[in-house]
């Protein structure tokens, strides 16, 4: 039963994503920043590490099952 179709224009979608983004960084502040650098760094890098890993392990896929490496 089809009462109603909808559908999204994304016409507005990456001006609004770039104005979210850019909003959740006002609260940053230097001060902040050398209060919790430490955590940030290591939250920094474990972020990196666990990309990474899916790089390699989605690149290792891919090739297990016989398709171009850029598809994992």
């Amino acid at each position: 039963m089809n009462l109603a179709k909808v559908g999204f224009d994304p016409t507005l979608k990456n001006l609004l994503m770039l104005t979210f983004f850019a909003t959740v960084g006002i609260n940053a502040s230097y001060k902040l920043l050398l209060n919790e650098g430490l955590l940030i760094i290591a939250f920094w890098g474990i972020c990196s590490f666990v990309i990474l890993v899916q790089n390699f392990v989605g690149i290792s896929v891919a090739k297990f099952f016989g398709m171009n490496s850029l598809w994992g």
